[in-house]
């Protein structure tokens, strides 16, 4: 009700029974923090822990014990009843208008709305916790699951942590008002859905941002289970966005595997997109070293949407599907997939991954929709990748489809191989009637080719000179499909 407060004792400890167990509510935290090593509410329906309008100096501490979970470590906060809506009933922990929060280990579980729900926080840091059980009750509007924020700015760090059991999303950001999130950083932690029959969860982790700067660090993290994606990032507005999910080495990459039962059309792997005509999101991207498998739609799928969104990036030495198990890549999409509608020049660079079991393409590039978003350039590099044992439904191991409406008149730079290990493996990944590489390119796409010790100098529309150059810089013998239509067909540039 006013003031200020803090609390430095470094052994403080509360344990309220099934009452709230702290509650700050419009007074400021200091400068020195409110530091607890251990706070614990289990039962009934009262929130765990509410801050409530705390100010900009200090923020809340449960220190914990190392990497010790729960009553030992930093508390148990578990199972509050409560009806929908509610911040004061059923909630975990209710964050809304406070600073620097830091909290370690603690054991939360079974929450009727949410694990924490988070509003208009700044300076977040979650390690060593566990929110398991089951957690939310309703899946209407944006749902209820594990760990849930709007408005989280500054930095935030998540480790060594566990988010299941969700009735919707594990853990969500939805930064819809321009806020600047300069970093989330998350390692080494699990997220799941509930994965039981007929469940109607959404996604294990997912970031949404209209507007401002939203960038994130995905590393070392396992997710398991989603009927909507295992991972989404949704841009809108006009944003600016760099992604980080996996990294150089092996240890830094994530682990995606999906065991929901419910898995709708078109999800069950990573999504990362913008939306509309009015959509300026630029992004930058590094996906490496991940394993990915048992999606439904496109394992790994990059649209720039319909508006005058550029997306930049890497993906490098990622294994989707696994070989000889059927459909587990994807199965009714392709392993990776990069789409932009010409709004704004993209690039992408696709190098060193090994795709299995998908039931499309092993990577489809598409490029068009001049009608919504106008001509503009993609520049695409692929080398050094393997595609093998497609699925039931397999079509190509690598796919080009450039043009998509009549007006159509994008440019296309593509790298397709190169000498030694720059070469694609692409022999025999095409199936069902497709071949291991197909290029289309219709309206007047322009499309120049690329990975040779010079670039393609043949015809534009001469199928067996673009095959030759094709099969030349890449491994094996493939089979080559090429397609022209229009004015459209294949140059030494762009």
């Amino acid at each position: 009700g006013g003031g200020t407060i803090s609390a430095t004792g470094t052994g403080s400890v509360i344990s309220s029974g099934t009452a709230t167990a702290l509650n700050v509510a419009n007074t400021t935290i200091g400068a020195s923090d409110l530091t607890f090593q251990r706070i614990s509410s289990s039962g009934g329906s009262a929130t765990g822990i509410i801050l409530d309008t705390t100010g900009a100096l200090g923020g809340l501490h449960v220190t914990g014990n190392g990497a010790t979970v729960g009553a030992s470590g930093g508390g148990v906060i578990s199972s509050k009843t409560g009806a929908d809506g509610s911040t004061a009933q059923g909630v975990g922990i209710y964050l809304n208008g406070t600073t620097d929060v830091q909290l370690n280990g603690l054991q939360m579980n079974d929450f009727q709305n949410y694990g924490i729900l988070g509003n208009n926080v700044t300076g977040f840091t979650l390690d060593h916790t566990i929110i398991n059980g089951s957690n939310g009750t309703s899946v209407a509007g944006v749902g209820e699951g594990n760990a849930y924020f709007t408005g989280l700015k500054g930095t935030a760090t998540v480790s060594n942590s566990t988010f299941t059991g969700a009735a919707l999303d594990a853990f969500h950001v939805f930064n819809n008002n321009g806020e600047t999130l300069n970093r989330i950083t998350i390692t080494g932690s699990t997220f799941a859905t509930n994965a039981a029959a007929g469940n109607s969860s959404g996604d294990a982790l997912v970031f949404q941002a209209t507007n401002g700067v939203f960038n994130a660090t995905v590393q070392s993290s396992t997710f398991t289970s989603a009927r909507g994606d295992l991972f989404q990032l949704d841009l809108h507005g006009n944003v600016q966005s760099d992604l980080v999910f996996g990294g150089a080495t092996g240890a830094l990459g994530n682990t995606l595997s999906n065991n929901n039962q419910n898995i709708v059309s078109g999800g069950g792997g990573i999504t990362i997109s913008s939306g509309g005509a009015g959509d300026v999101a630029n992004l930058t991207f590094n996906i490496a070293h991940n394993t990915m498998r048992d999606a439904l739609g496109t394992a790994l799928g990059i649209s720039t949407g319909s508006g005058a969104s550029s997306f930049n990036g890497t993906i490098d030495s990622n294994t989707i599907g696994v070989a000889g198990v059927a459909n587990s890549g994807s199965a009714q999409g392709s392993d990776i997939g990069f789409v932009t509608l010409g709004g704004a020049d993209s690039s992408v660079t696709i190098t060193n991954n090994l795709l299995y079991q998908y039931n499309n393409d092993g990577i489809l590039l598409q490029t068009g929709d001049a009608v919504d978003g106008g001509n503009h350039k993609l520049t695409a590099v692929v080398q050094g990748n393997t595609a093998s044992n497609p699925g039931t439904f397999g079509n190509h191991g690598f796919e080009l489809n450039a043009g998509t409406v009549a007006g159509d008149a994008q440019t296309v730079s593509l790298t397709l191989g190169g000498a030694g290990g720059l070469a694609n493996n692409f022999t025999g990944s095409g199936a069902n009637g497709g071949t291991d590489i197909r290029l289309r390119t219709r309206f007047d796409v322009h499309v120049g080719l690329h990975g040779g010790a010079a670039a393609y100098a043949g015809a534009a529309t001469d199928a067996a000179a673009v095959m030759s150059y094709v099969q030349a810089i890449n491994s094996g013998t493939v089979s080559v499909t090429i397609g022209t239509g229009g004015t459209a067909g294949f140059y030494s540039t762009p």
